[in-house]
């Protein structure tokens, strides 16, 4: 296989195929390889061809996108960062405004309604009508609708010549959007530099202050809250610590049927008015623990927005055989140390023992809740829990 540039580029061997496009010509023999590797490139070419009049937002070839790009001046692209920002931030707030609350939950166990619509969608494709999958990507804003990758190498080619871009997403929390590729992600991306121009894609004016509700913490959703779970233990060694920032209560919802959850946030309410001890719900706490040890699941401990002022785990609540401290570290795996004398032996009573044995079988974890504001939650938990063991994140829908 010989290759050589003149004023045409050429693609030549002994014989055969050939194609020739605005001065492009490729040639290729009949081999089946080549042939099917021809009809590949003269595809692409075609549609590079078709897309190069058009506009930046109209084009899906990355090559195509990348010339266009580097060809703007310095205002045409902030133009263009704007217009994306814009785009994304008026399609997030329509699909917020088009949730309804009370399928707010089934976010936790079978997915959001865009995750019903992408499956529909590619069954849709799968029966051979894709009319209907072509239409709703064209209906949606041509800002949004990421190119047509060959594999992942175009796409991390793409994220070198184009930039993040940070919003405010529709649960108050900054968002991040690549301008060239459209992903959009919670964390902020290791390229992402500072804007040197609004492109929040949220009014700004001399009173306008613009919060970050998450105040600097890793964003989740509840539809990845599980595998969250798993890479924050796996990763840090630490207990998650989930501020719960949805619109229902998601996460105490999730937990209530996936886990062995207990609710002390009763103790907001002085004894006087709620009539509830506080040994009482320390013992709850204890066999809550011992259930979820025995079953393999996970505890979850719920605060609610209880804070110092009504708890004081360090010094008063937790006791070592009852509700050991040290269910807060390394998400409840410093209780099964030392491997000769666990710690969780002590919290196990006669009629909780297997034949003798005091069981705790795998899956068990320890994750705690709270509905503090991100920017309120140290201040008014680091006396109360020790947060040093635990890794927070902030939960929206």
């Amino acid at each position: 296989m010989k290759e050589y540039y003149t004023d045409e580029l050429h693609l030549s061997n002994k014989a055969g195929r050939r194609g020739s496009y605005s001065g492009l010509t490729v040639e290729a023999n009949d081999n089946e390889d080549y042939v099917v590797l021809f009809d590949t490139v003269n595809n692409l070419i075609q549609i590079a061809l078709q897309e190069y009049e058009k506009e930046i937002q109209d084009c899906r070839s990355p090559a195509v996108i990348i010339e266009k790009y580097n060809k703007m001046s310095e205002d045409e692209r902030n133009n263009f960062h704007v217009k994306v920002v814009e785009s994304i931030v008026k399609e997030e707030k329509s699909k917020s405004n088009s949730t309804s609350k009370t399928a707010d939950y089934t976010l936790s166990f079978s997915g959001s309604a865009a995750d019903t619509s992408a499956e529909k969608e590619a069954a849709s494709i799968m029966r051979g009508d894709e009319d209907k999958s072509i239409k709703s990507t064209i209906e949606r804003d041509p800002y949004l609708i990421p190119p047509s990758f060959l594999n992942e190498d175009e796409r991390h080619i793409l994220r070198k010549y184009g930039r993040w871009c940070r919003y405010l997403g529709g649960a108050g929390c900054y968002m991040y959007i690549h301008i060239l590729t459209k992903e959009v992600v919670s964390i902020r991306p290791e390229e992402y530099e500072d804007e040197l121009v609004n492109v929040t894609g949220e009014e700004t004016g001399p009173n306008t202050v613009l919060t970050d509700k998450s105040n600097g913490l890793n964003t989740i959703t509840i539809t990845t809250l599980p595998s969250e779970i798993d890479r924050i233990i796996s990763e840090t060694k630490k207990t998650p610590f989930l501020l719960d920032g949805t619109k229902e209560g998601a996460v105490r919802t999730y937990y209530s049927y996936k886990a062995v959850l207990e609710d002390i946030s009763m103790l907001l309410v002085p004894f006087a008015k709620s009539g509830i001890k506080r040994s009482d719900v320390e013992e709850r706490c204890r066999m809550s623990l011992v259930k979820a040890m025995k079953t393999g699941v996970i505890f979850a401990l719920y605060l609610g927005s209880a804070s110092i002022e009504h708890i004081d785990c360090k010094k008063k609540f937790c006791k070592k055989d009852v509700f050991p401290l040290d269910t807060f570290t390394n998400a409840g795996a410093r209780l099964l140390e030392p491997k000769g004398n666990p710690r969780y032996h002590s919290i196990y009573r006669e009629e909780d023992l297997e034949h003798g044995q005091a069981i705790v079988r795998d899956g068990f974890r320890v994750v705690v809740i709270s509905t503090l504001e991100p920017k309120d939650y140290l201040e008014k938990l680091q006396d109360c829990i020790p947060l040093g063991y635990m890794h927070p994140v902030y939960v929206i829908d």
